[in-house]
């Protein structure tokens, strides 16, 4: 993946804050989540969107974002 370096940021919610990373790709053509290896929410952006987009996709995809964070807390546990 082509990248230009990461920014970290993070969302404030009434019951909890959202730390992600924001990588921004060339070759990207939409906007993706993923949780790295290291249990952190990465946004990989396309470099024609902005910051304002991705924060709107991660508000919409707060359920996976839960799911997928619990998921990966409940394995590091275990180990």
């Amino acid at each position: 993946m082509t990248s230009l370096s990461p920014v970290l940021n993070q969302i404030m919610l009434p019951e909890k804050t959202i730390n992600y990373r924001c990588v921004f790709s060339k070759r990207a053509k939409y906007i993706r989540l993923q949780i790295n290896t290291a249990g952190e929410l990465e946004v990989v952006i396309p470099t024609r969107s902005n910051q304002n987009e991705a924060e709107k996709f991660i508000l919409k995809k707060l359920n996976w974002i839960n799911k997928h964070l619990n998921k990966t807390l409940t394995k590091t546990q275990y180990y």
